[in-house]
């Protein structure tokens, strides 16, 4: 009979060898269950062949999977109506936005669980005990591990014998500094909070913006702004609560203090910060916690619901991520926006802008419509409207969080956002405006370069919990081995896979160990930023992501490939490709589809052209969009 170890997470893979070392294990006798990447590559680096969930689930699995955590939702809806006492809009959004992805990743793990054991019959099952405590991540991390606890609860189910091996490593302890940091940290904030009352008097005077976050490209759009009117002055909504951060903020708002107070004229100014943390903290006394009997109530009436459904019990995994992280998360974040509220009192900017509705940012949306502080969202991401029920739910879900909130204006980047943005806003005083791509997309020339061949870029990103529509880290794996499978020996492609390393999910190094034999005409590319990458494609290849939008603003078209064909990006695409290769988007369903399309693309790399009016559907046209820097200027 087969023997099988689980290998959930990095620090099982370190227990399990450790075991070997020792010879307290024969690993001749086992098979290997690989749950990520980054272990994959390291059991075959040491001469192991491991198993992985995607060799065990289908499309109609996930849809399976998606429909469960619908008929939840749709309870919900008909619950909450009933409950007294209801949250602010955005702090259920943040709740339900990590909700579902709990749901999905826990159904996954349940249905991954059945359908491996009952193929490959285990006689006895080894998990290793967590060495780490928990993630206080909401989101599902595999330091959690939830699948050896449901892999556990189906062992006992079905009488097969299993155990728990302990953690034979010793962590090395070190001297508890607790006291000492909680300390600094109320010193730091406590200067903070002065530094920041201060300043506000002088900043109220000026024409400055409240920014969200700086990340996703926001601060090359703040800088366009700056160049074209240098009195604008910007301030960053911190919401860190950790030493560091707090240290860093106090240095950051004491230079800002130094430069005002000595009449220093200097550069654009990021160093002037609302740090809703230490506001919040002063005013700990009138503060009042987020009603979480309404989620408990919630929880509480949909118990019957998941528990019938499933040969596991998983309520309660359920109800331990949603008790020691999700509320704790959301409380976090309440408390935070307690901060942002009291901040933009004492502090009133000319305009704010966000890239997300997500948590504090949802708040301050809220608060600057209780403010009438004129403010813009605009999505970082990407969003499309579908008549599939299961994306159309997933897109919804990300829609509600990073689309559209409580700010006067929504800014959005392509046609199909705009459609998105039309089914969801939350009031009829908002305005919708059409841009030029702010955070992603921004126009650049074409490298022009011999066409003897043609050059394809993959590009993805691991996501940190299985979703939907987006592919599981192991879907990615596949498509890339796919892909690789797809242009070797053709002469006339040149394939550039470009993702984000990391060492916790897949790197460089792990995927080169994996793929044997690297093919001349495949480059893997990490650190390079992704627009000097696509400024060389003639095609990209992705499965749901931004680099989609991104490659159609810049008239280069995209194949849609991964997650088995389950899901379609842009739903318009959906068609069968046939003999013609020049079209601006197609979707490529099967690994036998692709196989075929490569070799037609290696045949006719000539003529692989696209006409760029094909492209006007994906694009607003010139007359109707706006320049964001322009916008803004014309705004304050």
């Amino acid at each position: 009979m087969k023997k099988l170890i689980i290998l959930e997470a990095q620090s099982d893979i370190n227990q399990l060898f450790y075991y070997k070392e020792k010879k307290l294990l024969n690993l001749n006798d086992y098979k290997f269950l690989s749950l990520q990447p980054c272990i994959t590559s390291t059991l075959i680096r040491n001469k192991i062949e491991p198993f992985v969930c995607s060799q065990y689930l289908n499309n109609e699995d996930y849809q399976n999977i998606s429909s469960k955590v619908i008929k939840i939702e749709d309870q919900i809806k008909i619950i909450e109506k009933g409950i007294p006492n209801q949250p602010e809009v955005w702090v259920k959004n943040l709740f339900f936005y990590h909700f579902r992805y709990l749901l999905f990743n826990l159904f996954w793990n349940e249905i991954s669980i059945k359908k491996i054991f009952e193929k490959e019959k285990f006689s006895h099952v080894i998990v290793f005990q967590n060495i780490n405590s928990l993630s206080n991540s909401p989101w599902v991390l595999p330091k959690d591990k939830f699948f050896s606890e449901l892999a556990i609860k189906y062992c006992k189910i079905k009488n097969i014998s299993f155990e728990i091996k302990n953690n034979k490593i010793k962590n090395k302890k070190f001297l508890n500094t607790t006291f000492i940091k909680k300390k600094i940290k109320r010193t730091t904030n406590f200067f903070i909070f002065h530094l920041f009352k201060t300043l506000s008097k002088d900043f109220n005077k000026k024409k400055t913006i409240l920014v969200n976050n700086l990340a996703y490209n926001f601060n090359n759009a703040c800088d366009d702004i700056y160049r074209k009117n240098k009195s604008i002055k910007f301030c960053n909504l911190l919401t860190e609560d950790s030493l560091s951060s707090a240290i860093v903020s106090f240095y950051k708002m004491l230079k800002t203090f130094i430069k005002v107070k000595l009449n220093i004229n200097n550069n654009l100014n990021y160093d002037f910060i609302l740090p809703s943390y230490s506001l919040a903290k002063h005013f700990e006394a009138d503060y009042k916690p987020y009603p979480q009997d309404y989620f408990n109530k919630l929880i509480q009436n949909i118990k019957g619901t998941i528990i019938n459904d499933f040969e596991i019990d998983i309520f309660k995994e359920i109800n331990n991520k949603i008790n020691s992280n999700i509320f704790k998360y959301i409380s976090k974040n309440h408390f935070l926006s307690f901060g942002i509220y009291k901040g933009l009192k004492l502090f009133s900017p000319k305009f704010i802008i966000s890239q997300m509705t997500l948590g504090t940012a949802g708040a301050l949306g809220y608060f600057s419509k209780k403010k009438n502080i004129p403010s813009i969202l605009i999505s970082h991401g990407t969003h499309v409207k579908h008549k599939d029920i299961h994306s159309f739910r997933e897109h919804e879900t990300v829609a509600k969080n990073i689309l559209v909130g409580d700010y006067s204006f929504i800014g959005v980047q392509t046609p199909f956002s705009y459609e998105m943005a039309n089914n969801y806003l939350i009031n009829k005083n908002q305005t919708i405006i059409k841009l030029q791509p702010v955070t992603w997309g921004h126009s650049f020339l074409k490298i022009r370069k011999d066409k003897k061949f043609i050059t394809i870029v993959f590009a993805s990103s691991f996501k940190p919990s299985k979703r939907f529509m987006f592919e599981s880290a192991e879907e990615i794996l596949d498509s890339i081995i796919d892909l690789i499978e797809s242009v070797k020996n053709k002469k006339n492609i040149k394939l550039i896979i470009k993702f984000k390393s990391d060492p916790d999910e897949l790197s460089k190094a792990d995927l080169k160990n994996i793929i044997k034999n690297l093919p001349q005409n495949v480059e893997i590319v990490t650190e390079v930023p992704f627009k000097k990458i696509l400024c060389k494609a003639d095609l990209l290849i992705s499965f749901s992501s931004t680099t989609i939008e991104e490659a159609l603003v810049n008239k280069i078209p995209v194949a849609l490939y991964g997650g088995k064909g389950r899901y379609c990006h842009i739903e318009s695409s959906i068609s069968n490709f046939g003999n013609n290769l020049n079209k601006p988007l197609i979707f490529i369903k099967t690994k036998e589809n692709l196989l075929n399309y490569m070799e037609k693309l290696n045949n006719s790399s000539n003529t692989f052209m696209v006409n760029d009016n094909e492209f006007s559907i994906y694009n607003f046209s010139e007359e109707e969009k706006n320049n964001f820097s322009d916008w803004i200027l014309n705004k304050i």
